[in-house]
Order: C-alpha cells, then structure tokens, then sequence
C-alpha cells in the first residue's frame, strides 16, 4: 500500500513538473483536456492556451485560436490585447474601449481614462474612477471634474 502512495505521489510530482515547465498535461484523449488547455501532439498532450498564446488566454481552441481572455484584455480575431497597452491606466476593457479605470484614472467619455494628476489643483486622494477629480486643493474649485484658481 506504501509504495502505490509512494508511486502516486512521484507520478502527480512529474506531472505538476510537466505542467509547469512545458504548460502541458499529458492525457489519453481529447476528451481529457480541461478549459484553459487544447489538445495536441497526436491528441495525447493538453497544452495549457497560456503557455501558447498568452498568459492573458483563459480558454482556446488550438495554439493559434484564443476564445476566452481574462479581464485584463479584450478578444479581437481569436487574440487577447492588453487593455493597459492600449488604454493606459486602464484595468479592464472590451474591443470598443475601457470599461474600468486604476486607482489614480478616471473614464472619460470617450472610453479611455485619463490621469487625475493631469487636473491641475486636484486633490488626487478624491479620484473617483467614474466621476474623476471629486475636490480640489485649497486656492481651488471644482466645476465638472475640473479645478479652478480662486
């Protein structure tokens, strides 16, 4: 009974090894492969779609065909694209711009964010990601998201 656990555990330890140097998991069938892996090498290996594709892949069909990226990226023609690279300071997007903004940015109208430090006389502790700069600094006022001198 000793060995078999000892066995076991060895097999489960090649296994985890496998799975992290190679992104693959070793299979007997197509059927095998869980979300987040495709089939291949002769339908005997599922290799993880972040190990192929990107880390940002959260389900794929095959090494070239993304159908699931994770909320940091956006899916446009079976690829993830990071919303950061496209819209900086933004944390999560769909193809048609940003969705929610990082501690600091707010979403501006057009779908992209926009730095709080960029309005000048903004007390930057009183960002609010949808709304913008919500006070200003002494020697300041704020009309519609913006600081204004005294």
């Amino acid at each position: 009974m000793r060995i078999k656990r000892l066995y076991l555990l060895f097999i489960v330890s090649v296994l985890g090894l496998i799975i992290y140097f190679y992104g693959i998991i070793p299979t007997i069938t197509i059927d095998l492969c869980p979300v987040g892996f495709f089939p291949s090498d002769a339908v005997t290996i599922c290799t993880s779609c972040s190990y192929k594709l990107t880390t940002a892949c959260l389900a794929c069909t095959d090494e070239f065909n993304c159908t699931m990226c994770d909320k940091s990226s956006y899916l446009d023609s079976n690829l993830c694209f990071n919303c950061q690279k496209q819209w900086p300071g933004c944390l999560s997007c769909k193809k048609s711009g940003c969705t929610a903004c990082g501690d600091g940015w707010y979403l501006t109208t057009t779908n992209s964010c926009a730095s709080c430090a960029s309005v000048v006389g903004c007390d930057l502790s009183q960002c609010d990601p949808l709304l913008g700069c919500k006070a200003c600094l002494s020697g300041y006022y704020l009309s519609n998201g913006r600081c204004y001198k005294c």
